[in-house]
């Protein structure tokens, strides 16, 4: 009986153990939810080509380990002065608004950190929200089956990352439709989450070498 006990007990302090490790984030693929939405984790770095799939660093934190609000994105500074970014994509099956108030600060120059605001939608929006420390309140328009996310991009890896602390954050479907993901549409979100990776590396390189 003591040992059967020991075990029950075991078993739910391993479950409260993962939960608590779950909110706070550090590599590619994790799955979390926040503001009505399902999102993914991404950390990778965006230049030079050729490098292999390894996690750049940094990391996402949501609930109480975020340092302020309710999720941090914080950058990667692992003096690898390699361009790379920590990111959190998702997709919606209805068209929608994207909601949220941040605050943003940098330990390095505002020049090599950048709060990144990603819409692989209609026009493939890329767009910076801050570069430098400040604050600001977002109403972001998606479209359904477009592939967004917030991002912290790192230039260089060196002298201090980027952070961004995000309060309020909510997905509002465009009409009160459920913005719950069509069937399938999980599926598709890694394979797209993989082609936007190459597509923003594409870029990085190409801006590089202007």
């Amino acid at each position: 009986m003591k040992t059967s006990l020991k075990k029950v007990m075991f078993i739910i302090l391993l479950g409260v153990a993962s939960q608590t490790q779950a909110a706070i984030i550090d590599t590619t693929g994790t799955a979390f939810t926040a503001g009505g939405l399902t999102w993914t984790s991404s950390f990778q770095y965006l230049a030079p080509s050729g490098l292999t799939a390894i996690e750049a660093g940094g990391s996402i934190r949501t609930d109480e380990h975020a340092f302020n609000g309710e999720l941090e994105i914080q950058g990667s500074n692992n003096s690898t002065n390699i361009y790379s970014e920590v990111a959190m994509y998702s997709t919606s099956a209805v068209d929608g608004t994207l909601d949220f108030s941040w605050v943003y600060g940098s330990n390095d120059d505002p020049t090599f950190d950048f709060f990144i605001w990603i819409n692989n939608g209609a026009g493939d929006v890329t767009r910076t929200l801050a570069s430098a420390a400040g604050s600001g309140i977002e109403s972001l328009v998606v479209s359904a089956g477009s592939l967004f996310g917030l991002s912290i991009d790192t230039r260089d890896n060196l002298q201090g990352a980027g952070f961004v602390d995000i309060s309020g954050l909510q997905f509002t479907a465009a009409g009160g439709i459920s913005p719950v993901p069509v069937p399938g549409a999980l599926a598709l979100f890694g394979i797209a989450l993989a082609g936007l990776g190459f597509v923003r590396k594409q870029k990085v390189l190409s801006s590089s070498a202007a």
